[in-house]
């Protein structure tokens, strides 16, 4: 059985720029991709013992991840991950 992550872990890394979201379903961390499974209400483990340095959209400062506007993430706005950066944290 995958690793999985409850709803509210996904959303504690997600607050603190620790997870980003892609698409709807797919949580992504510094280490890991998970995909949403519905039935049993958890983000599965698909990818792991990952170094997560940039994804669409997203890029990790050695902190958190924060928006990136390379030339790539601006030209793909569509597959841009959602990411919130209004928050800080120490």
């Amino acid at each position: 059985m995958s690793h999985g992550l409850t709803s509210v872990e996904a959303k504690t890394l997600y607050d603190h720029g620790l997870a980003i979201v892609s698409c709807t379903s797919t949580l992504i961390t510094r280490h890991a991709f998970y995909d949403w499974n519905p039935t049993a209400q958890v983000y599965e483990r698909i990818y792991a013992d990952l170094r997560v340095t940039h994804h669409i959209g997203a890029r990790w400062n050695g902190t958190r991840f924060v928006r990136c506007a390379c030339a790539v993430c601006a030209a793909h706005p569509d597959l841009t991950a959602q990411i919130d950066i209004a928050k800080e944290h120490n």
